[in-house]
């Protein structure tokens, strides 16, 4: 449902539902304890982060980059 969501967003070029998408994605990817596909998320989220100068939605991409790497024992 999120990828088509993200889909969605990228089709209208909506950075900021696209953001989320990822977000959920990481999220629901977590939950699975699939780390490594929710880190691609997170870091697809912080690029977009970047594009459109959210400061909010870059500290919670670090965030969940720093949560995952940490479950994997990257520290």
């Amino acid at each position: 449902l999120y990828r088509k969501l993200r889909n969605c967003a990228h089709t209208h070029r909506d950075v900021i539902s696209k953001m989320h998408a990822y977000k959920q994605m990481a999220f629901c990817f977590s939950k699975m304890e699939k780390y490594e596909n929710a880190i691609l998320c997170y870091k697809y989220m912080l690029a977009l982060a970047w594009t459109c100068k959210s400061i909010e939605a870059e500290l919670s991409a670090y965030e969940g980059l720093a949560a995952m790497h940490l479950y994997l024992g990257n520290i």
